[in-house]
Formats: structure tokens, C-alpha cells, sequence
């Protein structure tokens, strides 16, 4: 029987995927029956890192539940600094589940704030990702007094990255429909003079919306090419390919048929009900667009409508996935007390 150290050498060995989450799982496994508190924080260290950037933001937040629970009952035995980090990534990732109380998400939040003040740290990524949750299930009364909150607040310990913080800047100033703004303040991230793990690709999918809005159709495609060459292999990527689909969808319908042939299946398999949920709007959208034209589909034989030959009824289809898409908008909908997801299935209808 190999070793937790064995499991995660060979993890560290493998990129980035669904053989070393599954590695990392052995690992920690392994040094769990081995009592080995070290080793079994390392290991989940390593994992919630993977699973957030793979697409398994409920693992991950399990794995965290589990870190931050042995890190209030040994202070000072594993380093602050990474297990602070990794809570951002936490609040990230709550608003893709309808299952968590907003009770719950609250005491996160709260709970961030306090670790964050007791220890220094900046609460910059406090506002944002208070502001960012707000945006995601229109509580529009909180997202204004979270954007203060986030530009009155400095940089300091615990901080992103400037690549980061950039690209938020963009983004936002884009949701507010100052998309000349967006596109210069990210222009050191189109330029590639700021880089991370998760950025330029991510500002690149997210500024096509705002060079098509001030009318310049070739720089959107540039970077919606641009974009899609770095994440149309990454199940982490799928809300930024959506993004994607939604430009190539009014410039070139085979192209965003096609993307949409090959990621259906990381939607149908996510854990992520969110980023299914908007998965499913954009197919409520393509399948309108295809509607009395003679496209054939290659779709997951586990789709209940699947058929051989390739030819779908689209209307069916589109029913299948409004239908789909009105079962996870209900359960946001209900948790959060407004009608923001169904809304949105509404529009999809008449884009």
C-alpha cells in the first residue's frame, strides 16, 4: 500500500486535471489513516489549488472546510498566509450553489473579515467578492456599497495580484457600461505587460463584450480567438468560454455550434449547478438561432433526446434545456428570495 508522501509525489508529477485530483484524493486518504496532520494539510493544500482552477469548487470547498476547522484547532501549525489566501477563493465560489443558505454565506463572508482583520490583512477582496456575489443573484441594492467598499479599500497583506485587480477593474467598469474605460484600463493586460494563472485568458473572454459595444467587431474577434486558443481545453474555463460562444453565436453560427458540441458534456458533468445553469441559457439561445436550419448536432448520448442520425427537432430541444435551466433558477431563486435567474431565462427567449 503506497504512502500519503508516495500518492502526492506522483500527483506533483501530473498536470493539472482529473488524474491528479484523483491522485490527491489517494494522498489524502493515505494520510488521514496515517494521523498525519502535515502531511494531510499539505496534501489538501495542493488539492483545493487544483480544484479551484479545475472547475471543482465543491470539493474544494469541502477540502477548506476541513483545512480551516484543523487551523482554529492548532494555531500557529500550518502557515497563515496560505490558508487565508485560499478563503478567497471560498467566497469565489459560493455563490454556485443554491444549496447554501444565505445564513451560511454570510457567516462565511463574516468570518473571512474577522481572520483577514485579526491578521492584517487587507479586506479589499472582502468588498469584491461581497460585490461579485451580489451581482450573481441580483441583490442589486448591495452591489454599489460592496464597490465602495472594494475602491476605499488599499492593497496590502493578502492582496491579488495586480493582474487581478486590473482585470476586476475592467470587468466592472464594463457591467456599468463604461466600456471605453474597460478596455483602457485593461489595456496592460491585452498588451501582456500583466500576467497570472488566471489572466490575460480570463480578460480576454470578458472584453469582447466591450469592444463590441463601442463598435469594433475585429478587436472582439481577435480576442475572443485569443481567448479560446488558452482555455477551450480547460474544464475551469467554461464560463469564459460561454462568453465566447455568446460573440461567435452573431458572427459565425457553425463555429459557436461546434464549441457548444464540445463542452455540453463539462456542463452536463459539472458539480457547478451555476455554470450549468448558464450553460443551458446559451443553449436556449443557439437552439432559437438554429431553429429551421439544416444543422446536425453531436450531442452526449446521455442526453435524453439524443439521436443517432444527428438531426434534432430544435424546438424540442430548446424546451428540454428551458426546462433544465427553470429547475436550477428555481432553487436560486427560492434561496434567494427573487426572481433574478428566472428572469434571465425569460430574456434568453427573445435574444
Amino acid at each position: 500500500m503506497k504512502s500519503s508522501e508516495e500518492w502526492l509525489r506522483e500527483a506533483e508529477e501530473m498536470p493539472d486535471g482529473d488524474v491528479k485530483m484523483a491522485l490527491l484524493e489517494e494522498a489524502m486518504q493515505a494520510a488521514d489513516e496515517e494521523q498525519n496532520l502535515n502531511q494531510a494539510y499539505e496534501v489538501r493544500e495542493e488539492y483545493i489549488r487544483c480544484a479551484s482552477f479545475q472547475g471543482y469548487p465543491m470539493k474544494m470547498l469541502v477540502a477548506f472546510s476541513w483545512v480551516i476547522t484543523k487551523w482554529e484547532q492548532h494555531p500557529g501549525q500550518f502557515p497563515e498566509y496560505s490558508v487565508l489566501w485560499m478563503y478567497k477563493w471560498v467566497l469565489g465560489a459560493v455563490r454556485f450553489f443554491p444549496q447554501i443558505s444565505l445564513e451560511k454565506i454570510n457567516q462565511l463572508f463574516e468570518d473571512m473579515k474577522k481572520k483577514y482583520t485579526d491578521h492584517g490583512g487587507s479586506l479589499r477582496s472582502y468588498y469584491f467578492y461581497r460585490m461579485s456575489f451580489a451581482k450573481a443573484n441580483g441583490f442589486e441594492t448591495e452591489i454599489e456599497p460592496n464597490y465602495e467598499g472594494w475602491q476605499a479599500t488599499g492593497r496590502g497583506y493578502l492582496s491579488c495580484c495586480r493582474a487581478c485587480e486590473v482585470a476586476r477593474e475592467s470587468s466592472h467598469l464594463s457591467y456599468l457600461g463604461e466600456h471605453k474605460k474597460a478596455i483602457r484600463k485593461a489595456k496592460t493586460l491585452l498588451t501582456g505587460q500583466l500576467q497570472c494563472t488566471t489572466e490575460p485568458q480570463s480578460t480576454y473572454s470578458k472584453i469582447i463584450r466591450a469592444f463590441e459595444a463601442v463598435g469594433n467587431e475585429s478587436k472582439a474577434m481577435e480576442f475572443a480567438q485569443k481567448a479560446y486558443r488558452m482555455t477551450a481545453r480547460k474544464r475551469g474555463d467554461l464560463e469564459n468560454n460561454i462568453l465566447i460562444m455568446r460573440f461567435m453565436l452573431k458572427h459565425d453560427l457553425a463555429k459557436s455550434k461546434t464549441m457548444f458540441e464540445q463542452h455540453l458534456h463539462f456542463a452536463m458533468d459539472t458539480e457547478n449547478p451555476y455554470i450549468r445553469f448558464h450553460y443551458y441559457l446559451f443553449a436556449i439561445t443557439l437552439m432559437s438561432a438554429l431553429h429551421g436550419r439544416k444543422f446536425q448536432l453531436k450531442l452526449p448520448r446521455r442526453l435524453p433526446l439524443f439521436q443517432d442520425s444527428g438531426k434534432y427537432d430544435f424546438a424540442a430541444l430548446r424546451e428540454w434545456f428551458t426546462a433544465e435551466a427553470k429547475k436550477i433558477a428555481e432553487a436560486f431563486d427560492q434561496r434567494n428570495g427573487n426572481d433574478h435567474f428566472m428572469k434571465q431565462i425569460e430574456s434568453s427567449k427573445h435574444e
